[in-house]
């Protein structure tokens, strides 16, 4: 993925944010959701840093009663809410998702998934608004075939 490919993704320019929420999914396993800062990317062509990162070992078994967060779609369920209208990509206070990054620093290859938390919100409460309660299907994670091909592909 290229600098432009993943700027154009997760809106950065169009935003007109000063921090974007973006959750992402390492080639590794692990989970994130951090806030993209323009100003403080400028001069990174590989890589992005993202400010207050939570990483999710999505490998983890549930180990000594602690919770875990099994796939990447619950993970996105979480912190894209039940509709919720903040917006703000805010990370629900739980104890799987441990205490966050302040700084981290993660380049672009190791990207496997990206996911415009703050894009992604908008799309939902507009189609909400238009078609009442329902979620057409490529917005529904239980129902979403490119996660189900993702996680197939992924795994």
């Amino acid at each position: 993925m290229t600098r432009q490919d993943f700027l154009k993704l997760i809106g950065a320019e169009s935003a007109g944010a000063e921090y974007v929420p973006v959750a992402f999914l390492l080639k590794g396993g692990y989970a994130g959701l951090g806030h993209y800062n323009t100003p403080v990317n400028d001069g990174f062509a590989d890589t992005a840093v993202f400010l207050n990162t939570r990483l999710v070992d999505l490998n983890r078994r549930t180990e000594r009663g602690q919770p875990s967060v099994r796939d990447f779609s619950e993970f996105l369920e979480e912190v894209v809410g039940d509709g919720s209208e903040a917006g703000d990509g805010a990370v629900p206070d739980k104890p799987e998702f441990g205490r966050p990054i302040p700084l981290a620093a993660v380049p672009l290859a190791e990207l496997a998934v990206v996911y415009p938390v703050s894009q992604i919100k908008a799309l939902v409460r507009r189609s909400k608004e238009h078609r009442g309660s329902a979620v057409p299907t490529f917005f529904d994670l239980d129902k979403s075939e490119i996660l189900k091909l993702l996680r197939v592909r992924l795994w």
